[in-house]
């Protein structure tokens, strides 16, 4: 909630290495936005993501490349309603 509301937005820059199989097999930062949730944040979905080895050329397939994650803060819904419990309820 904390990362939420801090407003920090921008865009990360990660090392990643992409297997025979098109999955992330290991995700560095390179560039943070200074805030250690948000790095583990985008090296968890670096590591979730899949590429279409079809689309590659071959010699790439195990290499390292550059990866950019784009952070922005979710908006503020109006309609939300916060229903974490609260000490005493």
């Amino acid at each position: 909630e904390q990362e939420r509301l801090s407003g920090i937005k921008g865009t990360e820059l990660l090392k990643i290495q992409i297997g025979f199989d098109g999955l992330v097999k290991e995700a560095e930062v390179i560039n943070s936005l200074g805030n250690l949730w948000i790095d583990e944040a985008a090296k968890q979905a670096a590591l979730k993501t899949i590429f279409d080895t079809q689309k590659m050329d071959p010699t790439q397939l195990g290499g390292w490349f550059l990866y950019p994650v784009e952070v922005i803060p979710p908006q503020q819904d109006e309609n939300h309603l916060d229903i974490t419990p609260q000490p005493g309820q």
